[in-house]
């Protein structure tokens, strides 16, 4: 991966946690490495255990990038996980010359 590519997805992945943040969310753990590949971020909400993943763009439409590949993947990744979080949500994040806009998509697998 290009260090371009690495660095707006670390971006991405801050603006979401604030954003998660924001909404009540409280981090557990960031970049977690498992078997089958990672979770962006996993977070506790209303006493739930959930596992983030984040899709980042410039322009378009970032959910375009949470391929079938991407869900087996982090479908497989949140299963490898103890205690196994209770679903699996997506955020956005899309940057234009406006700014950041971000989506949360809950229970995505």
């Amino acid at each position: 991966m290009q260090a371009s590519r690495r660095h707006l997805g670390a971006v991405g992945e801050s603006v979401a946690l604030g954003f998660l943040s924001r909404r009540g969310a409280r981090l557990v753990a960031r970049n977690l490495a498992c078997p089958c590949g990672e979770i962006d971020l996993l977070v506790s909400v209303d006493g739930l255990l959930v596992a983030v993943e984040v899709k980042t763009r410039v322009g378009g439409d970032p959910a375009d990038q949470f391929t079938v590949a991407k869900q087996r993947a982090m479908r497989e990744a949140a299963a490898s996980l103890h205690p196994r979080p209770d679903r699996v949500d997506l955020v956005t994040v899309r940057f234009d010359r406006s700014g950041a806009t971000m989506r949360w998509i809950r229970s995505v697998l």
